[in-house]
């Protein structure tokens, strides 16, 4: 069930974003730029790895492993929300999708700023995770408010997941994509001032 049945699939009821439509369209949109944006940057990652692979590491390495283990308990937040939306006959939307971006963006995060050697992987997938956690915490800030708004009309939601715990949940949740929005806001900004040194280094071993 995408949404229940109690709740108006949108996109707008008195001059609000629904939640229906939000979980359906706004939050796996993020999940659509991040897929459709992979192939074509792995790509061009891979056609740039021989100039960059001298890079050195952008992010310290205390920080790449805490921020894989910060997006690891945004997944299993993810996997908990879709458990207890489903319990609660609140219907779960398209948010098994979403839960497949966060696990896209996972891998991305080991294979880049993780692994020994992936920094130009970490540089080239910067702008497009910058993207996906931007439009994750915008659709979020609207489910957030969705839930307050319902809070303070006296609707606490199904006993099995309220309006409020899942108010908890979505503020979490926001905070662990506003990490990682900093985390590849700094890759992309110290990623950029390496490759210009690399290409520089590169240009003159070739002459």
């Amino acid at each position: 069930m995408l949404c229940a049945d109690f709740r108006p699939f949108g996109p707008m009821v008195d001059g609000h974003l629904t939640r229906c439509f939000v979980d359906v369209i706004g939050v796996p949109l993020a999940d659509w730029l991040l897929l459709l944006g992979f192939v074509p940057v792995f790509l061009a990652a891979r056609r740039q790895r021989r100039r960059r692979e001298g890079i050195p590491r952008v992010v310290p390495r205390w920080l790449a492993i805490l921020y894989a283990v910060l997006i690891a308990a945004a997944v299993a937040m993810q996997v908990l929300e879709i458990t207890r939306d489903a319990i609660s006959n609140s219907g779960i939307g398209l948010l098994p999708f979403n839960l497949a971006g966060l696990l896209l963006a996972f891998a991305i995060i080991v294979a880049g700023h993780c692994r020994l050697g992936g920094q130009y992987l970490a540089i080239a997938f910067a702008p497009l995770l910058i993207l996906f956690y931007a439009v994750l915490i915008a659709f979020s800030a609207v489910r957030l408010a969705d839930d307050k708004r319902a809070q303070d009309m006296g609707m606490p939601g199904p006993s099995q997941y309220l309006n409020s715990d899942r108010a908890i949940d979505t503020g979490v949740l926001i905070g662990l994509y506003a990490i990682g929005f900093l985390v590849e806001l700094f890759t992309l900004v110290r990623g950029r001032k390496a490759v210009a040194r690399s290409n520089e280094v590169f240009v003159a071993d070739k002459y």
